[in-house]
């Protein structure tokens, strides 16, 4: 089972790929770049990580304007994952990504070798990206729910 983590963003949305137990890709994708994938990659199973869900405090991003910005790209994507019927579950924002931040909340170089260390991943990735593999990472129980369907 191939699943699709799916951090939305206003100015690009962190994308992680994850099969057979590991990461096949990580990418910051605009938002058609990321409606071609959908539709492309087929009927998999996305995990989205919705902000209308909850309090919606994305990166250490306070400012109601930019989390606003982030929730209308949630409710775009989850919007078009129901119109061309793909699974999918919406997840409330957890900070999942906060392991990969340094005391304030930002990425840094360590941060991205803690992720590379934890995950074995080997590939070019960027906060976004690494935001949506942490989504995977931290929900493995609904990971395993999948893979056992």
């Amino acid at each position: 089972m191939k699943i699709i983590a799916i951090d939305p963003g206003l100015r690009g949305s962190g994308v992680a790929i994850w099969s057979h137990g590991e990461f096949d890709a990580l990418h910051k994708m605009d938002l058609w770049h990321l409606y071609e994938l959908i539709e492309d990659e087929g009927d998999y199973f996305y995990l989205v990580e919705d902000s209308n869900l909850g309090g919606g405090n994305w990166h250490g991003v306070t400012s109601r304007a930019n989390v606003g910005k982030n929730q209308a790209v949630s409710t775009l994507i989850v919007e078009y994952l129901k119109h061309i019927g793909r699974r999918y579950t919406a997840l409330v924002p957890a900070g999942y990504s906060t392991r990969y931040t340094d005391a304030k909340g930002n990425y840094c170089k360590f941060s991205r070798k803690v992720f590379e260390s934890e995950t074995g991943w080997k590939g070019g990735s960027n906060k976004d990206s690494r935001a949506a593999a942490a989504m995977v990472l931290a929900n493995k129980h609904v990971v395993k729910a999948l893979i056992n369907n």
